[in-house]
């Protein structure tokens, strides 16, 4: 559940001046009000996000708090409107609140308001640390890990930071009582966790919605089938300019076959030639051969007629 602030009134006319987490936080010319006696009078209890707490200044720290005993050096505490109960507006930072830690394992610790809230909450002991930036085993404390306890007033329980928070007379149970309560299944916390601007997978304002429609007109999103008669034309288009696989396939086979028929067509025509190349060399050769012979009868027949003139 989350705490719901009280508020400070006027003393003089009984108007509402301001919101308060407790009582401390009005000056001597405003008297307190808790959340149940403001709800009694019809007025509306403070939202705690909307809180305005304070800031430690000193060169060594500075981040929002909620007040001078969460700062390191505590006379540099100092009232801010840009720090609010989640979050430094100056910087986009989280709010950091103090810690109460085990003496016995220092990565074990509560997040707490105050230092009163440390006080005989873990067995073995435990202090107070001021509010402090994440560190490498510690993740910090933000306003959504406080832990606060609650007052019971006339039967009712409602969250609170202290017993300043409470009426009087009423009684206050600090969280560790809350937590190991075996009737109450009541858990306080100081504000829900802020929010990140995380991005979303879908539009959520009417302005994302414009941006994806403007979007929409100039970027054309091609889809897997045809979601228009438009579409379907286009479709139909494309299946009379475009063949079918079948056909190309078709198309492909018989060109394989032109081109099979062309390459068996050159190469007869030139086994025929080669053939007609070796029937002309062998001619050629026989007439030499002949040639040869009648060149030689023909010397011998002048050797004879020159020894028959001698």
């Amino acid at each position: 559940r989350i705490v719901e602030m009280s508020g400070c009134y006027e003393t003089t006319n009984n108007n509402f001046q301001s919101c308060a987490s407790e009582s401390t936080d009005c000056s001597a010319f405003h008297f307190f009000r808790s959340t149940t006696q403001m709800n009694e009078i019809g007025d509306v209890s403070c939202q705690s996000p909307s809180m305005v707490v304070g800031r430690c200044t000193s060169s060594l720290e500075d981040i929002c708090t909620n007040s001078a005993e969460s700062c390191k050096f505590q006379h540099k505490f100092e009232k801010e409107s840009s720090c609010i109960i989640t979050d430094d507006k100056q910087n986009g930072k989280p709010t950091y609140y103090p810690v109460c830690k085990d003496n016995s394992n220092y990565k074990l610790f509560d997040c707490v308001w105050s230092d009163s809230d440390c006080e005989g909450n873990i067995t073995d002991g435990s202090r107070f640390e001021p509010a402090r930036e994440p560190e490498s085993w510690f993740s910090s404390c933000e306003c959504s890990d406080v832990k606060l306890g609650a007052c019971l007033y006339k039967g009712e329980y409602h969250c609170a930071v202290s017993q300043y928070a409470c009426d009087d007379p009423s009684t206050f149970l600090s969280f560790r009582q809350l937590e190991s309560s075996d009737d109450l299944d009541l858990k306080c916390r100081l504000c829900k966790p802020r929010e990140r601007g995380v991005p979303t997978h879908f539009p959520t304002t009417q302005a994302a919605f414009a941006l994806f429609e403007e979007r929409g007109k100039s970027v054309p999103v091609p889809t897997h089938f045809p979601t228009t008669q438009a579409d379907f034309g286009m479709f139909e288009d494309r299946e009379k300019s475009v063949p079918s696989s079948s056909a190309t396939l078709e198309s492909s086979a018989g060109d394989s076959r032109r081109n099979s028929e062309i390459v068996g067509a050159v190469f007869g025509v030139l086994v025929f030639a080669l053939v007609l190349l070796l029937i002309s060399f062998g001619y050629r050769s026989g007439r030499n051969v002949v040639g040869g012979h009648n060149s030689t009868n023909s010397n011998k027949e002048e050797a004879v007629n020159a020894r028959s003139i001698i």
